[in-house]
């Protein structure tokens, strides 16, 4: 399946690693790590990534704390879970669910 990003230009082997991972549901859950030096696509990639995931009915949690959020620890999660907190965190057994008022609301 193609990604269908038009400024993403010669990067076919990446997107293709990144469409036989969400094309193989049933060896989830998996990771891809896309690594590489500053300028080189990565965030590129992750967005087409992320794009591809959505296209294909994933549901899709994403976070992108900036530099200065980096000493806030539990920030990542916040924005992770913060539009399903109220479906997932019912779900948790008591003792894992935070205390009333530390979690943001939708």
């Amino acid at each position: 399946m193609a990604v269908g990003v038009p400024y993403l230009v010669g990067r076919e082997e990446e997107l293709a690693t990144l469409s036989d991972l969400l094309d193989a549901p049933e060896k989830l859950p998996a990771a891809a790590v896309v690594a590489g030096e500053a300028g080189a696509g990565k965030t590129t990639l992750w967005l087409a990534g992320l794009k591809s995931a959505a296209a294909r009915g994933f549901r899709v949690l994403k976070s992108r704390p900036s530099e200065a959020e980096t000493g806030l620890p539990y920030l990542a999660l916040t924005d992770l879970l913060g539009n399903v907190a109220g479906e997932v965190l019912p779900k948790l057994p008591p003792m894992a669910r935070p205390c009333a008022g530390h979690w943001p609301s939708d």
